[in-house]
């Protein structure tokens, strides 16, 4: 057997200490960091990277596991939970990592691919936003910089497709952030599948609905465990006027990609698509824990904010910030994070909700019947307001403290026309506001709205707090609007006006395009005139070069008899005869005199024995030419001779 070379096997040991340093987890005492693969790889390599994860997995010392997570997620988790668990916090092989969560979401299946293939061809009306917002999404990554690349298209078509297939939700800005990783663990179609099944199965939907009503309940379940496991802290916070609306919002929306390095989101995604949403409260608590100290050195609402939306993770200033540390403090988190604990304060959320739509429902039922509006639920559409006026001891009083004496019920009306005085003044509004039904019956008070009583507790005090201020408040609501369709309608004359350059451009290259055609037909038009004189003058051509062979032809023939018959020099007869011979021969030459010519019917014909005459009569003088016929033409020139004579 062939011995191998040191520097060869040396290679091959480094060739398995990368492979091995890219498949195996990291070790729990070393930072996070993203990849090679992932740092340096453009999409179509990732792309062959996820679909061979079965070489990948065939590398590892602990195939057989991952190989049976893989298939059958449910039967490890019911018999191997703790080594699951120990097996998933330590970090899922990256190479392994996109097919690993497809398997624990159930992501795999056939339906939703094809949904998926048929959304994609069809217009979201989220389409303009969604383009704005993907320059946002992991700016930090090579893959996601290049404006229009590969990534960020197929981000545009899986966020514009979920827009389709959950129209509840439509699109949110913090779905970019969860829709990258699984962008760059396996392939496009794959990543909209999990994507549908975290929104649907890990209760991620809600968080995203117009209401929030999901994000609302984590950021309650949030605060009340929090104020159980870290008290100081969320005293601190409330000392310094900071709520947790403030700055946790972003990281149950985007699962703390927009707040941590993407290589912790990674082992963390790992971790929740086991465990469940409840490991995003329990990450969120364990910051808050690990950072007390640091919070409560904090003595201001400005510094405080900063920590808290940046600076509660930093490997490179406090050596103890190592997602492995982290995630061991979400794991002892478990006893108190339970998912029955989650539903009781889920069931209390319920419940105060309720509370106050009720108590928000009955203060407006008790404001509109204080200022008697004609459209509150005691006051008829046929008449005007009535008011029940009670004295401050009557038995009917329900205990609401609202009900109108005789001082109280002449105070409100003269508050109403103060009001409606100075709406007047100002807006121009109709007599018939605030209960007046006849213009003419109105009492406009021209003096400026000031309140008419100091006490507390009076109608004026109240009807200012409890009314004039949802008016300023309604009324600042619609500036806002106003502002927002002011800058669409901005933007849609912007466009217009894009559009109207781009016509302008298509209707000079469209006479451009006519006027380039019609030269072309002018040229068309005037070759073709020249095709047309050329063909005449070659008919030209042809009928003086015909007439020039037949001339040549008969000169040929003319010079063949002068050869056949020589003038003889010693009988006067025989130069008579030939004299007369030639003559008659030169007459017979004459232009149509020729016998053998006058009843030619085409010209083809009489040149076709003239070159026949010629051929023969250059056989008689030459016999010692190659083409010579010696029998043929002295037949044929004793049949002349004699015929002449």
């Amino acid at each position: 057997m062939a011995v191998q070379s040191e520097p060869a096997e040396q290679t091959n040991r480094e060739g398995m200490r990368k492979k091995d340093s890219v498949l195996d987890p990291l070790p729990l005492n070393e930072p996070i960091h993203l990849p090679d693969f992932i740092e340096s790889s453009t999409m179509e390599e990732l792309d062959e990277i996820a679909c061979d994860w079965p070489q990948a997995l065939a590398l590892l010392p602990d195939a057989d596991f991952w190989r049976s997570l893989i298939d059958d997620p449910d039967n490890v988790r019911l018999k191997a939970p703790l080594q699951l668990a120990s097996k998933i916090r330590s970090g899922v092989p990256p190479r392994l990592r996109g097919i690993v969560w497809q398997s624990l979401t159930k992501a795999r299946s056939t339906f939703l691919q094809t949904v998926y293939q048929q959304l994609i061809q069809e217009s979201s009306p989220y389409e303009r936003v969604i383009r704005r917002d993907l320059p946002r999404t992991f700016p930090q990554l090579q893959v996601f910089k290049r404006e229009d690349g590969e990534a960020q298209r197929r981000l545009f078509r899986i966020l514009k497709a979920y827009s389709l297939y959950d129209a509840e939700v439509g699109y949110c800005q913090g779905l970019g952030f969860i829709i990258g990783p699984l962008i760059l663990n396996m392939d496009e179609c794959s990543a909209f599948c999990t994507l549908v099944r975290l929104m649907e199965t890990y209760e991620l939907r809600g968080m995203f609905t117009e209401d929030m009503a999901g994000l609302h309940l984590r950021l309650f379940q949030f605060q009340e465990l929090a104020r159980e496991v870290c008290p100081r802290v969320c005293s601190h916070l409330s000392k310094h006027t900071v709520h947790v609306e403030m700055f946790a919002p972003s990281w149950f929306l985007s699962l703390f990609a927009y707040t941590m390095p993407l290589g912790f989101v990674l082992r963390l995604l790992d971790v929740v698509m086991m465990e469940g949403v409840e490991t995003i409260i329990r990450l969120a608590i364990a910051l808050l824990q690990r950072n007390q100290e640091r919070i409560l050195q904090q003595d201001d609402f400005e510094s405080l904010m900063c920590v808290l939306n940046g600076g509660l993770f930093d490997e490179k200033k406090n050596k103890a910030d190592r997602p492995s540390f982290l995630l061991e403090d979400v794991a002892r988190l478990s006893a108190v994070v339970t998912r029955e604990r989650l539903v009781e304060l889920e069931q209390r959320h319920r419940g105060t909700v309720e509370e106050d739509r009720a108590t928000e429902a009955e203060s407006d039922h008790k404001i509109k019947k204080f200022l008697a509006w004609p459209w509150s639920k005691d006051s008829s559409a046929n008449s005007g307001p009535k008011p029940k006026a009670t004295t401050q001891n009557s038995s009917d009083n329900d205990g609401s403290g609202l009900e109108l004496t005789s001082k109280q019920l002449a105070e409100s009306q003269a508050l109403r026309e103060q009001m409606l005085g100075a709406l007047q003044k100002q807006d121009n509004a109709p007599l018939t506001m605030l209960g007046h039904r006849d213009s003419a019956e109105a009492t406009v008070v021209e003096a400026p709205l000031t309140p008419l009583s100091t006490t507390p507790g009076e109608p004026s005090t109240m009807w200012r707090h409890a009314v004039l201020e949802p008016l300023e408040q309604q009324l600042h609501d619609a500036r806002v609007t106003s502002d927002t369709h002011r800058d669409a309608l901005v933007a849609l004359q912007a466009e217009m006006d894009i559009l109207h350059t781009d016509l302008v451009v298509a209707k000079t290259s469209n006479a451009q395009l006519a006027e380039d055609n019609e030269r072309l037909r002018m040229l068309v038009r005037r070759m073709e005139a020249e095709q047309r004189e050329l063909k005449e003058s070659l008919e030209v051509h042809r009928e003086r070069a015909q007439r020039s062979e037949e001339m040549l032809i008969r000169t040929k023939v003319e010079m063949l008899e002068l050869d056949e018959h020589p003038p003889n020099s010693n009988s006067s007869s025989s130069s008579s005869s030939n004299s007369s011979s030639s003559s008659s021969s030169r007459q017979r030459f004459s232009l149509g005199g020729w016998p053998n010519f006058r009843g030619i019917v085409s010209p083809r014909q009489s040149m076709q024995e003239g070159r026949l005459a010629v051929q023969q009569a250059g056989l008689h003088r030459s016999r010692t030419s190659p083409v010579f016929v010696p029998d043929e033409a002295d037949e044929v020139t004793s049949r002349r001779s004699g015929t002449s004579s």
